[in-house]
């Protein structure tokens, strides 16, 4: 089991020379012992106003841990990095600005994990020890205003994205999770290998494109959304509606069996279809379950 978890994270420390786009092997968040609270300051950077007004991009590279990104108290950014034990000075959270984005990254070096089966206990809890307290928090606090896109690229990091609007929203991640709340866009991307993807009830876009391989999407609408593609391979995805009139969603994109519907749906030809069915609704889940849930207090069955 040791040599398991050691081959992992080798294959993680590995990975973080590649580029970001390349997939990484490395234990999962649920998996890590983050229960203690993260109460060291590792850095904090705070930009004028003058400085906020001219950025209307956001982007973050971050390797693990948790990142907030919610309402300024007033016209400036702030961005505060927490910590288990306060990191090298060359491993702190670093800022650029150019060309109107705002680019935060992780400069964290991840440990490295000898591949041998002779380590005691004690030496393994040292280790993993180490692992943990490179996990690094990280709060952006930003002025609320029409911000052109916001960028966020990860491999275990979670992401919880609360109370702005954004033309464009892309987030990408192996591990980790995404909530928005309060969220407005025109286009809103989420991929998550094992991870879930959250919307709450408030949060509003004009197209979704929400994806996952093995985790969980979980979408809660108020309003019919027009233009809504979730997809998944194995995992589960929940789609809250209000009443409405009418929606469709293609038969051979969903495996019958694993489809729960709190709306009564009808077969015609290829497609399920509640009421007139006019919108489409692009779900597809090739082995995992989908769940069509009213947004109605009393429906709590499914």
């Amino acid at each position: 089991m040791k040599k398991t978890i050691f081959a992992l994270l080798l294959f993680y420390c590995m990975s973080m020379t590649l580029p970001t786009t390349t997939f990484a092997q490395t234990l999962p968040v649920q998996e890590q012992a983050v229960n203690k609270p993260k109460n060291v300051v590792a850095k904090k950077i705070i930009l004028s106003q003058k400085e906020a007004e001219s950025i209307d991009t956001i982007q973050i590279d971050w390797k693990k841990g948790q990142t907030t990104v919610s309402k300024s108290p007033d016209e400036k950014i702030y961005i505060l990095e927490k910590a288990y034990v306060m990191p090298k000075d060359t491993q702190k959270v670093g800022i650029s600005i150019k060309n109107n984005t705002l680019f935060i990254t992780d400069y964290t070096i991840m440990p490295y994990f000898p591949q041998r089966e002779d380590l005691s206990d004690e030496q393994y809890q040292k280790i993993q020890q180490e692992y943990e307290n490179t996990t690094y928090d990280l709060e952006v606090l930003l002025p609320q205003k029409q911000y052109e896109e916001f960028y966020f690229n990860t491999t275990n990091a979670g992401c919880i994205l609360d109370n702005h609007s954004f033309k464009n929203i892309t987030t990408e991640s192996i591990y980790g999770d995404f909530s928005f709340y309060d969220v407005k866009a025109d286009t809103l991307s989420a991929k998550t290998v094992k991870g879930t993807i959250t919307l709450a009830q408030n949060t509003s876009a004009e197209q979704y494109h929400l994806y996952n391989v093995n985790g969980k999407i979980d979408a809660q609408f108020s309003l019919l959304p027009t233009q809504l593609h979730a997809k998944s391979e194995n995992g589960t995805i929940v789609i809250t509606l209000p009443e409405n009139e009418g929606f469709f969603l293609s038969k051979k994109n969903i495996n019958n069996y694993h489809l729960q519907s709190s709306f009564s749906l009808t077969n015609k030809n290829d497609k399920k279809i509640y009421k007139n069915g006019t919108v489409a609704l692009d779900i597809l889940c090739r082995n995992g379950t989908v769940i069509l849930k009213k947004l109605e207090k009393e429906i709590s069955s499914l």
